[in-house]
């Protein structure tokens, strides 16, 4: 939870004053994910579409609480006809992290599109609870704005 939220963090600061618009569903999962059945699982989704995946790592310093290095995996697949779709599951020293959003900067999302993406995410989400254990097939869709 903590680094999707410093992930929109970091998107708002680079955006200036641009607020983030969209939906997306998200939880904090405890113990490790199956990156691989994840994939698995996405790709058995024909609505998904084009999917890329990509994963990054980042080292950083967390000063509060307390005083650690902090070692961050990123795991990120875009999908969907013009991959404007995320589903995002971040590795931290504290767990796990599951966001699987439809989003844009500075930009609000026309309803339509959302009711268009909100069936699809919940197809993803159902994909990877059947395949790969982990609770999110009933997660709600949260506006961002």
């Amino acid at each position: 939870m903590r680094i999707g939220t410093f992930a929109i963090g970091v998107m708002v600061f680079l955006s200036g004053c641009d607020r983030l618009y969209g939906v997306q569903s998200r939880a904090s999962l405890g113990g490790p994910v199956d990156i691989s059945c994840i994939n698995a699982a996405i790709h058995s989704v024909p609505d998904a579409a084009r999917i890329t995946y990509k994963t990054d790592w980042l080292d950083s310093v967390e000063i509060l609480p307390k005083h650690r290095s902090v070692h961050t995996i990123t795991h990120v697949w875009l999908y969907g006809e013009a991959q404007s779709s995320v589903l995002q599951i971040d590795q931290t020293p504290d767990g796990w992290d599951f966001v699987n959003s439809h989003s844009r900067i500075g930009e609000a999302i026309p309803q339509t599109e959302i009711d268009h993406f909100i069936p699809t995410m919940k197809k993803v989400n159902r994909a990877i609870q059947m395949r790969c254990g982990l609770q999110v097939a009933d997660l709600p869709a949260e506006h961002i704005s």
